[in-house]
């Protein structure tokens, strides 16, 4: 299960995307970090992203201390533009992708 997925990070990742509100959990990113001194892997050699997070600024504000360097944030065909009005003082705040 998640002990599982996260030996797989340690040993073959990258990176790391929990999704919604997983991001917010802290153990399992303790957890990742232990399995990484354990297995003797610089934990910050890991980008830890998340998907589909709460898009509000307290929660990024969260996430990026964390160390989290990135999030994907939702947008749904359905969504209205209101949405995209919404996200804009987010991406003033933590800057656009790429």
């Amino acid at each position: 299960a998640v002990a599982d997925m996260l030996d797989q990070v340690v040993e073959y990742g990258d990176g790391w995307m929990p999704t919604g509100p997983d991001a917010m959990e802290v153990a399992p990113i303790d957890e990742l970090r232990r399995r990484c001194d354990k297995a003797g892997r610089d934990f910050e050699t890991i980008t830890l992203g998340a998907y589909a997070p709460k898009a509000d600024l307290a929660t990024l504000e969260t996430l990026a201390e964390r160390g989290f360097s990135w999030a994907a944030l939702m947008v749904r065909p359905y969504d209205e533009l209101s949405t995209l009005d919404r996200y804009l003082p987010l991406l003033e705040r933590f800057g656009p992708l790429g």
